[in-house]
């Protein structure tokens, strides 16, 4: 009895301890994916590729809506959502992003990237989409639009940086 008891009481253990996986499943419906930032949690898949002392967080503070919005620090950075996306071949999608930036000071060393924030978005190593976020030091929300191409590759979300701060919040990635 007692090894049944202790078979039982481990399987509970096993079960209770699962990890739910359903932000890496992959799914046959639309895709649509809204980055809300309402916890630290939130900022695992969004790392520095490049380069320096660049630094990501959330802000309680400063936010578009939510508990928070995603806070990149020290200019010059290359930001990139690490999951990638499986998505329909030619299929239209629609990427919308509310931001706001800190412009660099006149004693600032500027980088080199052409826009305050440009959005890429690559599929297989091309590149689909690549746009500016407006220069703005109040909440703005852009929208852009890209069209996946024939092959079956996944995407990826890549933002080059050349702001002092920059705030990202309500990021949405959906089928159109």
């Amino acid at each position: 009895m007692k090894k049944i008891l202790y078979a039982l009481v481990l399987l509970a253990v096993v079960v209770s301890c699962k990890k739910d996986n359903n932000d890496d499943d992959q799914t046959d419906g639309p895709l649509d994916v809204t980055w809300s930032f309402d916890s630290e949690s939130t900022i695992d898949n969004w790392t520095i590729v490049t380069p320096n002392n660049a630094q990501v967080s959330i802000d309680t503070d400063d936010k578009f809506a939510g508990a928070g919005s995603l806070y990149i620090t020290s200019g010059c950075a290359v930001l990139t959502y690490k999951k990638e996306f499986t998505v329909k071949p030619n299929t239209d999608y629609g990427l919308t992003v509310n931001a706001k930036r800190t412009p660099w000071g006149p004693n600032d060393t500027i980088c080199t990237y052409q826009y305050p924030v440009g959005i890429f978005v690559l599929q297989g190593g091309i590149e689909l989409f690549g746009s500016a976020i407006g220069d703005s030091p109040n909440w703005k929300t852009e929208s852009f639009y890209f069209n996946s191409h024939e092959g079956t590759e996944p995407i990826t979300l890549r933002f080059m940086i050349n702001s002092k701060e920059v705030w990202l919040d309500e990021i949405k990635l959906e089928e159109i």
